[in-house]
């Protein structure tokens, strides 16, 4: 793996571990797939209704503003592939 996508990886991951800590506190019992292959990242449920969330998390600034890729790089988002999608 090269060293730019072991950071994005890095800073994926930090995205997703961001949400899961939000959403617990407000007592959402989560899941989170056991493959990077996933179009979803968490599969929040509360009071019987079930949300699956996308997470977008970025470390780059341009003008004073974080910069996201919302793109997919093997896959393509359709109408249906989440519920929510976080920025973190």
């Amino acid at each position: 793996m090269g060293l730019l996508k072991d950071e994005k990886r890095k800073t994926g991951d930090c995205g997703e571990f961001l949400v899961l800590y939000d959403l617990t506190k407000k007592g959402f019992e989560l899941f989170s797939p056991m493959n990077n292959g996933s179009l979803i990242d968490i599969v929040a449920i509360k009071n019987g209704a079930s949300f699956k969330i996308q997470v977008k998390a970025s470390n780059k600034v341009l003008n004073d503003k974080l910069v996201f890729d919302i793109r997919r790089s093997n896959n393509v988002y359709s109408k249906t592939s989440f519920d929510v999608l976080a920025f973190s």
